[in-house]
């Protein structure tokens, strides 16, 4: 018996696209009317720029040096592939807050979702937006990250970016700047700069925007509309007081010390900001029952529908995501060499000095998995919910993220029963009972297994058929294979890839144990209150934990 309330089974592979096929169609058109022949009187580019809702640019009759000057700049705020160059923080020492699961891999390469990494977020959330120059910083376990992105995000790849576009993965201590570990996400932008420099780096030569973004948080963003903001309101303002935006998203007050929380004015300027503020602070950086519903009256998709003045606090967290100017980000970097953050430096720096910083929302869902072992599963099963769109919901978007390539059968259900669960394509489960779970890839769970709110990553590879001709039970007297035996009750764990659990194996944290390294030496840990598999691990048959 399959009974669901929301159930996603397998993925549809990712098909080849044209480099352009990821431009809305009004801004096609609004290329195509712009691309005809300039007259020397004032010029109709504005109508162009009406119809597709963005701030006209008055050209005036003049030569034709100046006049395509102009045209481009126009065709910058509608298309930013050209002039908009992205770095990804791959992260660093601070991935040990999602130890054991960071131990053999960086933390982009971190599966997520079932059938994605984290990694596929921000690259995704960039090409589908137009922008496909992507640089990705890292400092440890970079090799699984390196193999993934070379063989999903290339031309030659399952999801080419077309154009001059480009994604490079680089480990901030390879380069002759690279000296040492760096301390933070400004700190290892600093140590490569050179990336950002067209003196030193010809790639660069176009790039007037530098887009930062995490790689550890689960959202959509549309990114082109976030330069087309940018764009206009610098041409609103003087330059030498701009230069930055920061994106935002309300979160609940009880979750403010987690994060950088902003205050702005009515007209989205940043008045102040606080990294990780305590309950006192915090509380003067509530948003007003007036500020709540101007962002809801706002918010014509109804996304932060579930903000409720009446029932709870909010204050504005800073996602991590800054859009600076090039040249004042290099400046503040150069200036400040003691700031090693974005969100706990160089943004009070730049507020400090006077620059107006503006901010962006985010309004659908966001989460920030990178901060615990708790925060990662409750991340994967939060998008199990009916009541959150899941960033993953290819139904939901016309536009779905992209993942590595697979080619592989659908999943097998052999008597089961499995409500709000994300099953992916490869595995097979056998007489077993799923509620909350995300199952990975390649995933084999053997008969009379009860999984409950727990992420089952799968495998990077099949190890045997045998265990379906018996119910996936194995042997007690042989090796034990990979997969869930038979008889297994797993409650709020997370079991990493290529793991092999034995048969009457019970992960449900039955003392109630916060943090346990003593069968570390297993591969078996328990991490706020969350029972984890490492990689590769082999889990005893009988084994109680």
């Amino acid at each position: 018996m399959l009974s669901s309330t929301r159930i996603s089974v397998g993925s549809a592979s990712v098909k080849k696209q044209k480099p352009c096929a990821f431009v809305p169609l009004q801004k096609k058109l609004s290329v195509a009317k712009i691309a005809k022949p300039i007259s020397s009187s004032n010029v109709a580019v504005n109508a162009a720029a009406a119809s597709s809702g963005m701030t006209s640019i008055p050209i005036a009759p003049s030569s034709g040096s100046s006049r395509r000057t102009k045209v481009n700049t126009l065709l910058e705020d509608i298309w930013p592939r050209s002039a908009t160059v992205a770095i990804i923080l791959g992260g660093g020492e601070s991935d040990r807050r999602l130890f054991p699961l960071t131990e053999k891999r960086a933390l982009p390469a971190l599966p997520v979702g079932g059938n994605y990494r984290l990694i596929d977020i921000p690259m995704s959330n960039c090409i589908q937006s137009g922008i496909n120059k992507i640089y990705v910083l890292t400092q440890f376990n970079s090799q699984s990250l390196n193999k993934y992105i070379t063989r999903t995000y290339t031309n030659a790849g399952s999801v080419p970016y077309g154009g001059d576009g480009f994604v490079e993965v680089l480990a901030t201590t390879q380069y002759p700047h690279g000296h040492r570990w760096t301390e933070g996400g400004a700190d290892a932008v600093r140590q490569m700069s050179w990336l950002v420099d067209h003196t030193t780096n010809p790639r660069a030569l176009k790039a007037s925007k530098i887009l930062i973004l995490p790689a550890d948080q689960i959202y959509r963003a549309d990114f082109a509309q976030l330069v087309m903001d940018y764009n206009r309101h610098e041409s609103e303002v003087d330059s030498a007081l701009s230069g930055v935006t920061v994106v935002l998203h309300p979160v609940p007050l009880e979750s403010a010390p987690r994060f950088g929380v902003a205050k702005t004015d009515g007209k989205g300027i940043m008045t102040s900001y606080v990294e990780k503020p305590t309950p006192a602070q915090a509380a003067s950086l509530v948003l007003t029952p007036e500020e709540v519903l101007q962002l809801k009256k706002a918010d014509r998709k109804g996304q932060l529908s579930w903000l409720d003045p009446e029932k709870g606090k909010y204050v504005l967290a800073s996602t991590g995501i800054y859009l600076f100017d090039r040249e004042l980000l290099v400046q503040l970097l150069k200036d400040n060499p003691q700031a090693h953050g974005f969100g706990g430096d160089i943004i009070p720096l730049a507020i400090a000095s006077g620059r107006k910083v503006r901010t962006w929302l985010v309004k659908g869902y966001w989460s920030d998995v990178g901060g615990s072992i708790k925060g990662f599963l409750d991340a994967n099963l939060e998008l199990l919910r009916e009541e959150n769109e899941s960033p993953f919901d290819a139904q939901a978007f016309s536009r779905p993220f992209f993942q590595g390539e697979t080619a592989l059968p659908a999943l097998e259900l052999r008597g089961c029963t499995v409500s709000n669960c994300s099953l992916s394509p490869g595995g097979c489960i056998i007489n077993s009972t799923l509620s909350y779970a995300v199952v990975g890839p390649r995933a084999f769970i053997g008969s009379g297994c009860v999984v409950e709110d727990s992420v089952v990553m799968g495998a990077d590879y099949y190890d045997s058929d045998r265990r379906k001709r018996n119910d996936g039970a194995a042997a007690e007297d042989g090796p034990i294979q990979m997969g869930l035996g038979t008889n297994c009750r797993i409650k709020r764990a997370i079991i990493d890839k290529n793991a092999c659990i034995g048969n009457n194996v019970q992960l449900v944290n039955k003392e109630g144990v916060w943090e346990s390294f003593d069968r570390m030496a297993t591969g078996v840990c328990v991490r706020q209150g969350v029972v984890v598999v490492t990689k590769n691990a082999t889990v005893a048959h009988g084994t109680i934990i």
